[in-house]
């Protein structure tokens, strides 16, 4: 079944990005260059949560979300490269990670080096 704003629950229809633990929040959310893929990244930006995640899903069709888990603190940016293979995503625990979209496999390992927050 493809999916339409008519056919997807407000509230409900990204659950799991965020909410999951008091505090928790989506705190950006990107699209693929070709519009087919909506990326959430959540988290509690003060620590702790369970939920510091990347959430992939298809806006087009029933594919299951994809989580990309690896962020030890919130997930605060994301961006797509502008072929849509990649996903970069900026993080409360210092880092930048590189995603693989098809596998949500990190493709290098984290950049780390950051003072602060990479947002």
């Amino acid at each position: 079944m493809k999916r339409t704003p008519s056919s997807m629950d407000p509230y409900n229809d990204l659950e799991g990005s965020g909410g999951g633990e008091q505090g928790e929040s989506v705190l950006s959310v990107a699209f693929s260059p070709d519009g087919k893929l909506l990326a959430s990244a959540s988290g509690n930006a003060f620590g702790g949560g369970k939920d510091s995640c990347i959430r992939l899903r298809s806006i087009v069709d029933d594919a299951p979300d994809k989580v990309f888990i690896g962020h030890e603190r919130a997930v605060n940016s994301i961006a797509f490269s502008p072929n849509g293979n990649h996903l970069a995503s900026g993080s409360w625990d210092n880092t930048l990670r590189l995603w693989d979209v098809a596998s949500a496999k990190l493709l290098i390992s984290p950049m780390r080096g950051h003072e602060d927050a990479v947002t």
